[in-house]
């Protein structure tokens, strides 16, 4: 896993509220706490010191995130006004 998708997985931990330390793209201790409370909620329990099961959780938060980003866009209130135009 790249140092960059490290990234996006602490950021998606941290906007489900499991993970909140730096966003620094480092598996360290926060990160492996954060991925397991994640997996023990969410899927599995898989061993996150494999590469596979890692990869997998990634996909996973994306997933999620992106169903939630849908939802709360179709739970928008739908009577927004149109800003005013000047008048000429």
């Amino acid at each position: 896993m790249s140092f960059e998708e490290r990234q996006v997985v602490q950021i998606e931990l941290a906007k489900l509220g499991y993970y909140s330390s730096a966003i620094d793209g480092i598996f360290g201790p926060s990160m492996r706490t954060a991925s397991f409370r994640f997996n023990t909620d969410f899927k599995d329990s898989a061993d996150l010191t494999q590469p596979r099961n890692v990869r997998d959780l990634f996909f996973t938060l994306v997933d999620m995130n992106r169903k939630q980003a849908a939802r709360k866009a179709k739970s928008a209130p739908s009577n927004i006004l149109e800003p005013m135009q000047p008048i000429q």
